[in-house]
């Protein structure tokens, strides 16, 4: 509790030295998860990951909390917990797009490019509308030197929604492929 009360006074050291002693008389996810919640918020990512991964087993069941410790590990470059945490997310709700997408960024990051690829492709097979993952596809197909398939998913991209930001870079890659 003094940790709770030390966080809400914005007093970050002290909450993060009531964290540790809290563990030390009980090694719990849902301490793990507070004081990784802490150190997002210090900007400590490393010391972050290493308390999602023991906080992780405690909420492999809570969807929205294992999407919040996938998208932690891709903050902190924990890129093979990112995807390893995504699968559960995957597991858990099969037919969200942004889960794969992200997955796929993460794989993007390991160098598994063709995954990732599989991974951006499943997000539009979920939703033919869904934006993003055009673009990651068209950008990773482009690095594979596919320019036809590129340009086919860049354009997808582009039209979809030519004002956002995404429909935009869309087009500056299209355009720079000229």
């Amino acid at each position: 509790n003094l940790a709770f009360a030390y966080r809400a006074a914005k007093k970050p050291a002290e909450a993060k030295k009531h964290y540790l002693a809290a563990l030390e008389l009980a090694d719990e996810p849902r301490i793990h998860f507070a004081l990784a919640d802490l150190l997002w918020e210090s900007k400590d990512l490393p010391t972050m990951v290493t308390h999602l991964r023991k906080a992780l087993p405690g909420y492999e069941s809570d969807l929205q909390s294992v999407a919040v410790i996938a998208h932690r590990f891709a903050k902190g470059n924990a890129w093979a917990d990112c995807v390893s945490t995504f699968d559960i997310a995957v597991g858990l709700k099969s037919d969200e797009p942004g889960f794969y997408l992200h997955r796929g960024l993460c794989k993007h990051e390991l160098d598994k490019e063709v995954d990732a690829r599989a991974d951006y492709q499943k997000a539009i097979d979920i939703d033919a509308k869904f934006q993003p993952a055009y673009y990651y596809l068209g950008m990773s197909l482009l690095a594979a030197k596919k320019r036809k398939q590129a340009a086919d998913a860049l354009m997808k991209a582009y039209e979809l929604k030519p004002d956002n930001a995404v429909g935009k870079k869309a087009k500056e890659q299209l355009d720079g492929m000229k």
